[in-house]
C-alpha cells in the first residue's frame, strides 16, 4: 500500500506552520470549490471548504521540524503499515523555490534516515 502525504520540514515549528499556509489553504479551498461542482462530492467539499488551516494541520498534512515529521510519519507508518511512502513537497504549489529547497534538503538529510 502506499501513501501520499503533504510534507514540509523546516528549522522550527513556526517556520514549517507558517511558511506553506497559503499555498496549503489555496490549494484546499480550490480542491473544495472544485469538488462542490460536482454531484456526488458536495458534502465533502463542504467540508474542506469549512476546514480551518488547524484543522488542516492536524489531519492532512504533516509539517514541522525533521523531528516531527520524522515522529509522524513514522507513526503513521506503523498505523497504516503502508511500504511505499511518497511526499508531496509543495501542496498548492505557490511555496517559494528556495524554501522549498531548504524543506527538501531538511528531509533528505534529517528525516529519511530516521524513518523505520
Amino acid at each position: 500500500m502506499a501513501l501520499i502525504v503533504p510534507v514540509y520540514v523546516a528549522e522550527t515549528e513556526s517556520q514549517a506552520r507558517g511558511e506553506p499556509e497559503a499555498s496549503t489553504m489555496h490549494f484546499f479551498r480550490t480542491i473544495a470549490e472544485q469538488l462542490g461542482k460536482g454531484g456526488t462530492r458536495r458534502e465533502e467539499a463542504a467540508r474542506l471548504g469549512r476546514m480551518s488551516y488547524r484543522e488542516i494541520l492536524d489531519e492532512l498534512v504533516v509539517y514541522g521540524t525533521p523531528e516531527a515529521v520524522t515522529e509522524r510519519l513514522n507513526e503513521l507508518g506503523e498505523a497504516l503499515g503502508h511500504t511505499t511512502l511518497s511526499v508531496w513537497m509543495n501542496v498548492g504549489g505557490h511555496i517559494p523555490h528556495e524554501r522549498m529547497l531548504a524543506s527538501m534538503r531538511l528531509f533528505a538529510e534529517r528525516v529519511i534516515p530516521r524513518l523505520r
